[in-house]
């Protein structure tokens, strides 16, 4: 699809492996290229954090049905907004 790239000013990079996450915050720069479409540059800019997942379990089923609730307005709002 097409994207906006002039509207696009910042990145938030979540990368899982195993059992850490890492967190990264980027500034795009749009550069000059020789074709119709702009370079893409990142600068980290922070914070830039890492996890590492000590402890998981599954939820139960209860609790992870209202966590995956989602509100009837929420629902009839997308189906009738388009893009």
């Amino acid at each position: 699809g097409k994207m906006n790239l002039a509207g696009v000013e910042h990145v938030i990079v979540l990368t899982a492996q195993g059992e850490k996450v890492a967190y990264r915050h980027y500034r795009i720069g749009l550069k000059k290229s020789g074709g119709r479409t702009p370079r893409v540059e990142l600068e980290e800019l922070g914070p830039s954090f890492d996890f590492e997942v000590r402890r998981s379990r599954e939820p139960s089923v209860d609790l992870e049905r209202m966590a995956c609730k989602v509100p009837k307005q929420m629902a009839k709002s997308a189906k009738l907004k388009k893009n």
